[in-house]
């Protein structure tokens, strides 16, 4: 091979080489942008559904606390003049998540705490209705509501306000007022319940919290 022919064959073999290093870092390079864009719409798709969920549990919330406050007259008239007429008006909340939210969009641990709410605030709705035809009276049953309310009330404020935190969104000032309702509420329970002979004289998750906190009923009466 002549030197000229040498140095244009040592020529291309550079140039496709160099070539083939080009193409292969623009094809990373592209690579990574695309799945960059996917990665930032994906989050953006998650960040709707999370939004969409906290939405949920503070619409919840704003109803919640406007049952409570309608309870809460609705007993005051019961216990003062024997009128249940309040009480028989109010509906009560019932609360499920939108059949259209896409769980698989976020993650698992958040989904399983989602779909676990409503089901434990149907449960806590079982033990009012057990309670009311055993020992509870009208004005008792709609009292275990009230704190039902409330307890998941706060509880629905707390798991949005851990969405907003994950989205780096603010929170809702108005939602953030509801909390000191619900609050509230169960600090009176709480006096209640410290001064109260039974577990039984409010509802098991708040039981359990006054119990956690330290907290105890009276002793029993000697027979």
């Amino acid at each position: 091979m002549s030197d000229d022919a040498y140095v244009w064959w040592k020529v291309v073999a550079t140039s496709a080489v160099a070539s083939t290093i080009v193409n292969f870092i623009a094809n990373a390079a592209i690579k990574r942008w695309d799945n960059w864009r996917e990665d930032k719409k994906e989050t953006a798709r998650r960040d709707v559904v999370y939004l969409d969920i906290a939405l949920q549990l503070e619409d919840f919330a704003f109803r919640a606390a406007n049952l409570i406050e309608g309870i809460k007259d609705g007993i005051a008239q019961y216990r003062a003049e024997q009128d249940d007429r309040h009480l028989q008006a109010l509906q009560e909340i019932a609360f499920n998540f939108d059949a259209s939210t896409e769980w698989d969009r976020v993650p698992a641990e958040v989904a399983v705490r989602a779909k676990t709410f409503p089901r434990n605030l149907e449960r806590s709705r079982d033990f009012i209705f057990f309670a009311w035809r055993h020992w509870a009276e009208l004005d008792d049953a709609w009292e275990y509501d009230a704190e039902r309310l409330a307890f998941y009330g706060l509880g629905a404020i707390k798991f949005a306000a851990d969405i907003r935190r994950e989205m780096k969104v603010n929170d809702d000032h108005f939602v953030l007022k509801l909390a000191k309702i619900f609050e509230d509420h169960i600090d009176a329970r709480r006096q209640f319940f410290v001064q109260s002979r039974s577990e039984d004289s409010v509802i098991p998750e708040l039981a359990e919290q006054f119990k956690k906190e330290g907290l105890s009923v009276l002793p029993s009466s000697p027979l």
